[in-house]
């Protein structure tokens, strides 16, 4: 064996430093062929001291196939024949007991000063138990493919029924995994979105819908990281109605990703806000309704008066602005009516009603244009209903019309009987509804005028609705629109 070396480290021998490394090690001289030094790692992964011995020895070197490995493609043959660096050459050591051990086999080329290589150092390390490790998880990745094929297969015939589930709900339900790529997008969605399923899937949720990015999500962030449900409200355009919108985010962790449900609030928020504003109306409508009063009683004086009062040139100018402060206490007083019949409870009180002197009642509150051509049709003579319910469906009815009229035309009302069911019908030859807004026509808030609350026709709606009735219209751009009321018949 060549002589110890003095070189130390921390007070010990580079010798001893080696020899107690947790690698295998040895040194084979190229001249002879044997090993001249291993440590004490390399002498237990042969099984015997190989110093002195030339590869390969009483022990075998196997491929892990098993086949022994030729002498001159091991990695010590190779560094010492073509000075070649061999790294993590897998082979087995087969013992002289037949015990067999896993290594990875590294060798390197040493040079003498002139650059001759006179030898090669050879480092193993025990793969063993990777080995086995890997082996074991090869095994279970086979067990897991065949059980993946088989919950695939499961799932595959459930997806259908998870299919129908999501597409039946109302809601957009939109699920994408944990980085947002959408995978499920039901038929709400796509209303909702105005974006197609195919569309959407397989796309970041951030760049579907854009509008989100706008919102303060650092609750619906901290809820998922914590796998707990998130709710929050996004007031934004609806791409559906295109008009302003209020909608519910609820997000919930799933063991994909994230299931977002999107609900549309605005009519439920607006009614929120309209049973504010009608419990206020509520509390201060009678404030407001006595000095109206009081101020109607004095342009009632004031216009007995003027009649009495000598003509001169401002008797005409001061008789339109009476006629005009007139009309705007009639409207200050169908807001306040109108507010408080929308967010109030209606309790129906049902009476004999005539109903020709009714409608007629109701033209007689208001000014028909001279442009408009009136025709009634009431077939109806008597019949039991609340005639204070009727008297304010109507009226709010022939405004409309009449508002759809600007420039005159025909106005018509008729009442009739058909089979146990009364049917009231309003109709104009006007402007007729926009498309566009006909599924919203009778939502508060929703109108087409420059003056107006939009809680008209949504009043309407609540009216006949408290009598047991229901509201429709048929309408057409340019040809006009008809109401019908249909009421039961309630025996007298």
């Amino acid at each position: 064996m060549p002589q110890r070396a003095n070189f130390r480290i921390a007070g010990l021998p580079l010798e001893d430093i080696l020899y107690n490394l947790p690698v295998g090690m040895f040194i084979v001289e190229k001249s002879s062929g044997e090993v001249t030094y291993a440590n004490e790692r390399a002498i237990n992964l042969y099984g015997i001291n190989p110093v002195g011995l030339k590869e390969p020895g009483p022990f075998k070197l196997l491929k892990l196939n098993g086949e022994v490995y030729p002498i001159k493609d091991l990695a010590a043959s190779r560094a010492l024949t073509k000075g070649e660096t061999i790294r993590n050459q897998d082979l087995i050591i087969e013992q002289p007991d037949s015990n067999r051990v896993i290594v990875t086999d590294t060798a390197i080329p040493i040079k003498n000063a002139k650059g001759k290589i006179i030898g090669a150092l050879v480092i193993f390390e025990d793969i063993t138990k990777r080995k086995q490790m890997q082996e074991k998880v090869e095994e279970y990745a086979k067990n897991l493919e065949k059980l993946v094929e088989e919950r695939t297969r499961k799932i595959a015939e459930s997806e259908q029924s998870y299919k129908d589930l999501y597409e039946s709900f109302g809601e957009a339900f939109i699920a994408t995994d944990w980085e947002l790529n959408v995978i499920h997008w039901n038929k709400a969605a796509e209303r909702v979105t105005r974006i197609t399923a195919k569309e959407a899937l397989g796309k970041k949720i951030y760049n579907l819908m854009p509008e989100m990015a706008s919102l303060d999500v650092t609750t619906y962030y901290e809820a998922l990281v914590q796998k707990k449900p998130a709710r929050f409200m996004m007031n934004t355009v609806s791409r559906e109605t295109e008009q302003e919108a209020t909608f519910e985010i609820s997000t919930y962790p799933s063991t994909r990703g994230i299931i977002i449900i999107v609900e549309d609030k605005t009519e439920e928020e607006l009614t929120k806000r309209l049973s504010a504003i009608g419990q206020t109306a509520g509390m201060i409508g009678h404030d407001i309704r006595n000095p109206l009063q009081a101020i109607a009683c004095d342009i009632y004086l004031l216009k007995d008066y003027l009649i009495a009062m000598p003509e001169m040139e401002t008797k005409k100018d001061v008789a339109e602005s009476l006629d005009s402060i007139e009309k705007n206490i009639d409207y200050i007083n169908k807001i306040v009516a109108d507010l408080q019949d929308y967010a109030r409870p209606l309790r129906a009180e049902l009476k004999e009603v005539d109903l020709s002197s009714l409608v007629t009642g109701v033209f007689q509150t208001m000014v028909i244009p001279s442009n408009v051509k009136l025709s009634v049709n009431v077939e109806i003579k008597k019949l039991r209903t609340d005639p204070e319910f009727i008297r304010r469906a109507l009226t709010n009815l022939v405004n409309n019309a009449i508002q759809a009229m600007p420039n005159g035309g025909q106005l018509g009302i008729e009442a009739l009987e058909r089979k146990g069911e009364m049917f009231i019908s309003i109709s104009d030859s006007g402007m007729g509804i926009p498309s566009q807004l006909k599924p919203r026509i009778f939502t508060p808030m929703m109108t087409t005028k420059a003056k107006g609350q939009g809680l008209g026709l949504a009043v309407v709606k609540r009216l006949v609705e408290a009598l047991n009735g229901t509201i429709t219209f048929e309408s057409q751009e340019g040809k006009g629109t008809k109401f019908i009321i249909n009421l039961p018949i309630v025996d007298t």
